[in-house]
């Protein structure tokens, strides 16, 4: 190995040149907790034995799976529509263990536009009492929502996977890449908050994703045939657009209507501008034309 490749090993700077534009002299660098929005997931109960932004920042930036994220094991399935949804909630509150749902927006997942819920095993409780507990949550949901749920357990998160392959090749590869000797030197440097071991999820938050699980399911209607978003707001919010050609009108309602009676005298000098208006191509607004559709 050239000392250039041993310098590009152990370099931990160049991977984030774009996230930091200058570190503290102290030489570690502190992560604070952020939480995006709109926020997609409903955090039923928040563990403690993760921190899954250090983890997602590991892979993101250094392409490696994190020893702890090879030792998580999830289950999950996918609600069918809002109102499961919810209730899925509700039933993840009650029984207690690590969980969330939200709204499935990412495209490789294949239930893009649907809702995904998860439980996630005592961190390194390997794969045979991950077993004990999928059997256990699959009995209750099922119970529970009165359907066979299709639920699985899965190892680490579904982004690994997809670029590194089937999880049970990930163990190989990082003996091979060295990736606990790489993540030994990340965690000398990276110092957490530990929000999403320590903190409480803000109940504002849990507030705003309901809100707008329910404008997701609403948008998503067509694709999903959920309707029971109207559970939810009531009567639909947006109606059908009135429609002309076969309505009970007749011309004889809505008559012809000459420039006259457009008061074009309202554009002296702009013939162009009169003719879009009483064409209806556009509309005069502050400053300009404001197409109208």
């Amino acid at each position: 190995m050239t000392l250039y490749q041993e310098l590009q090993a152990v370099d931990i700077i160049d991977p984030i040149l774009r996230i930091f534009e200058e570190i503290p002299a102290t030489g570690k660098l502190e992560l604070k907790s952020k939480i995006l929005l709109p926020h997609p997931w409903v955090h039923s109960k928040m563990g403690n034995d993760r921190d899954c932004g250090k983890y997602t920042l590991y892979f993101n930036h250094y392409r490696l799976i994190p020893r702890e994220c090879r030792a998580c094991w999830k289950i999950t399935f996918a609600p069918k529509t809002l109102k499961e949804a919810f209730d899925t909630i509700d039933f993840q509150k009650e029984l207690g263990y690590d969980s969330k749902v939200g709204m499935e927006k990412r495209d490789y997942t294949q239930n893009k536009g649907g809702y995904s819920a998860f439980w996630y095993c005592p961190m390194g409780c390997g794969l045979e009492k991950a077993r004990v507990r999928y059997e256990e949550i699959k009995e209750k949901v099922e119970k529970f929502l009165g359907r066979d749920t299709g639920i699985i357990l899965k190892r680490g998160c579904t982004e690994f996977e997809r670029h590194f392959g089937a999880s049970d090749s990930w163990d190989a590869l990082a003996r091979n890449e060295k990736w606990d000797f790489k993540q030994d030197l990340l965690d000398s440097v990276y110092v957490s908050d530990d929000f999403w071991r320590t903190g409480k999820y803000p109940t504002f938050i849990e507030i705003n994703t309901k809100l707008h699980m329910i404008h997701w399911a609403y948008e998503t209607r067509k694709l999903t045939g959920d309707n029971t978003y109207l559970e939810y707001i009531g009567e639909d919010p947006i109606k059908p657009l009135l429609t002309y050609q076969k309505s009970i009108h007749s011309g004889k309602d809505f008559p012809e209507v000459d420039n006259e009676q457009l008061n074009l005298k309202h554009f002296p000098g702009d013939e162009e501008t009169a003719a879009k208006v009483a064409t209806g191509d556009s509309f005069p607004g502050n400053g300009g034309i404001i197409s109208l559709v």
